[in-house]
């Protein structure tokens, strides 16, 4: 039986929408069982172990067939240091991270299938609350670059 393995992107800000995404992966994977074997990848169900940085426990979104990102307010906090853009500088977020990863991949061989499904229709306004922006101009300006496509 082929496996297809899920993986849910997201910022710590939409644990209602993970619990939702979660229920309709479970009901597709019952649906399909005797056909393939669904396997969701959520981050908050699996053990971290305490001699790596969060971000080094969590698998490549590459290594999927299907990355969900839900997104909200927030792109998540900054990784340390030690984890670096290919051209340089610090990644935003875990989330920007494991978009980027996702993105790059697809384009060199086809895969992981990527969907984001923001919590509301606005991109640029869920980074704004009482006129303070909520990420770095940086993160929006790379938001806004992604293929308009999958958000």
């Amino acid at each position: 039986m082929s496996v297809y393995k899920i993986f849910i992107s997201s910022p710590g800000d939409v644990g209602r929408e993970r619990h939702l995404a979660e229920q309709v992966i479970r009901r597709v994977a019952a649906e399909f069982q005797n056909r393939v074997e669904v396997q969701p990848y959520f981050w908050e169900y699996e053990p971290m172990e305490s001699t790596r940085d969060y971000q080094e426990n969590i698998p490549l979104t590459s290594d999927f067939d299907l990355v969900i990102c839900i997104l909200w307010k927030r792109l998540g906090s900054p990784l340390s240091v030690k984890h670096q853009r290919p051209e340089g500088g610090r990644w935003c977020s875990g989330t920007e991270f494991e978009l980027v990863t996702a993105i790059e991949s697809k384009k060199a061989r086809g895969a992981p299938d990527l969907r984001t499904r923001p919590k509301s229709s606005s991109r640029v306004t869920l980074l704004l609350e009482h006129g303070r922006l909520l990420v770095p101009p940086e993160t929006i300006r790379r938001i806004q670059l992604l293929p308009t496509e999958i958000l």
